[in-house]
């Protein structure tokens, strides 16, 4: 796994925003490394409700299978592809 590099300086505000106003928020991730430790050492975990990784479903975005996870663990309901 490739070493954390620092989060962009509002990307906490930016998190922060929707998890007070109760929207949840999740990370749809085409990096092919697991990106959750960088998360967890930046302390952005408990900001964010999913985090759906490309490599671990096996597809690339836009492909459904990266997305369809995340709404439903978001409690959003798409229409179905």
């Amino acid at each position: 796994m490739p070493s954390c590099d620092a989060p962009f300086p509002d990307c906490e505000a930016v998190l922060r925003t929707p998890r007070i106003a109760r929207i949840a928020t999740g990370i749809v991730s085409n990096i092919g490394w697991d990106i959750l430790p960088c998360l967890a050492a930046n302390r952005m975990t408990g900001l964010i409700d999913t985090v759906v990784q490309s490599f671990r479903a096996g597809q690339l975005k836009p492909h459904a299978r990266c997305s369809w996870p995340y709404y439903g663990i978001c409690g959003s309901n798409p229409r179905a592809p």
